[in-house]
């Protein structure tokens, strides 16, 4: 997976501006519930969570032994959309992150 610095700069804007509203009152409670919006804002800014050479993975044609290369390329973009739609803007403004993926952080195979 590769983020964009543009998407890097949306996603810290985000947080921070969440971060200096949160002592302030809301009047809308639907906006005050936690919404994964890391993957939302990755896709505005990105376009489709993964893709190759340009395109979706459900659009490529592999052939021969590399057919199963679809399925592993889908399988990858599903595992970033379940970790991305995990994660609240406000489980990173607190610094509280769900368990799944404080687990896969605290791998040491995750950071190499």
């Amino acid at each position: 997976m590769r983020l964009s610095a543009r998407v890097d700069y949306a996603l810290r804007a985000v947080v921070e501006l969440a971060a200096s509203s949160a002592g302030s009152a809301v009047d809308d409670p639907a906006a005050a519930r936690p919404r994964p919006v890391t993957a939302e804002v990755i896709r505005v800014i990105d376009g489709p969570l993964a893709n190759v050479r340009g395109q979706r993975p459900e659009e490529l044609g592999y052939q021969g032994a590399a057919v199963a290369l679809q399925d592993v390329w889908i399988a990858l973009r599903a595992s970033e959309r379940e970790i991305l739609e995990l994660v609240t803007i406000a489980d990173v403004v607190a610094g509280d992150l769900p368990k799944r993926v404080q687990d896969l952080a605290a791998d040491p195979r995750a950071w190499s």
